[in-house]
């Protein structure tokens, strides 16, 4: 006679399986960074590189997948161009374009609780509200302006002291950030943009000014060939690796002092030289997590 254990056992298998048979009965979609329909090859080869991630969206009857693109570098034509810079005049008031222009996008400003914002998010979103201070001064020195946008914020009450939070239409939202619910975009006066979710801010301050035309020139052959690395993220990757060795040797950097009465030096007994290797650069490149 079975027990109430192997019953249960038995149920929750059946169950299991039930579950996997209807999951891998549902179709399966596939929808690039335009919301397209694409082939799961396509796909497939699309987020096997660092341009592209994806986000699953399933329903009662269907699988969708979704290109995410985490990079873009390139150009407006200069129609495109003007026509982004007079929607983002009409929408965020004055904006300087012949500086850089950065533009932080959240799709939805949320509190993190149904009876308002708990005592950690509060305190993350004033640490993050406190450090737009620097960023400022980052900013006017790279000639730059920062801007913050946002879709909704429903419930939302949090003020910001240092910045403002500008709503944004779906459609100037759809022709800057795609189908992402967030991320950066760069635009400079002559057109060109970089777009990212995720950057190193550090490599970011370094190159805001530089000539970016190899980094476009290489990075749409990658985006049509996807068949390398590319060659600004192989820059950034190096450049963190060498900036991570030159901070670990300044700060293991080993000063011997007095162990006994005579001030004899003990090989053993060291202190660290902390010495920073550069000013760091305080969330002024990205959206806001908390």
């Amino acid at each position: 006679m079975k027990t109430f254990k192997q019953y249960a056992s038995l149920l929750l298998f059946i169950f299991s399986f039930f579950c996997f048979a209807q999951e891998n009965s549902k179709t399966k979609v596939y929808l690039d960074e335009n919301l397209n329909q694409i082939e799961e090859s396509e796909f497939l080869k699309k987020t096997s590189t660092s341009i592209y991630s994806s986000e699953r969206h399933p329903n009662t009857t269907l699988d969708i997948q979704i290109l995410k693109q985490n990079y873009d570098f390139g150009s407006y034509d200069k129609d495109e161009f003007e026509e982004i810079k007079k929607e983002l005049q009409n929408e965020i008031n004055a904006i300087n374009f012949d500086d850089n222009v950065i533009l932080i996008y959240q799709e939805n400003l949320k509190i993190n609780s149904d009876n308002g914002d708990d005592d950690n998010s509060l305190s993350d979103k004033k640490l993050y509200d406190s450090k737009q201070k620097k960023c400022k001064r980052f900013a006017k020195r790279k000639n730059a302006s920062a801007y913050h946008l946002y879709s909704d914020k429903s419930n939302y009450t949090f003020q910001p002291e240092n910045y403002t939070e500008f709503q944004i239409s779906s459609d100037l939202k759809s022709k800057l950030f795609a189908n992402n619910s967030h991320g950066v975009i760069i635009l400079r006066p002559n057109g060109e943009y970089f777009f990212y979710t995720e950057i190193n801010q550090l490599f970011l301050n370094r190159i805001l000014n530089k000539d970016w035309s190899d980094y476009i020139e290489d990075f749409n052959k990658t985006k049509t060939a996807l068949n390398k690395t590319p060659k600004f993220i192989t820059d950034m990757n190096e450049f963190a690796e060498n900036y991570k060795i030159m901070r670990l040797k300044n700060e293991i950097r080993l000063e011997p002092f007095a162990v006994d009465s005579k001030h004899q030096y003990d090989s053993m007994h060291v202190k660290p030289n902390t010495i920073s290797v550069e000013v760091e650069i305080p969330s002024c490149y990205s959206y806001a997590q908390y």
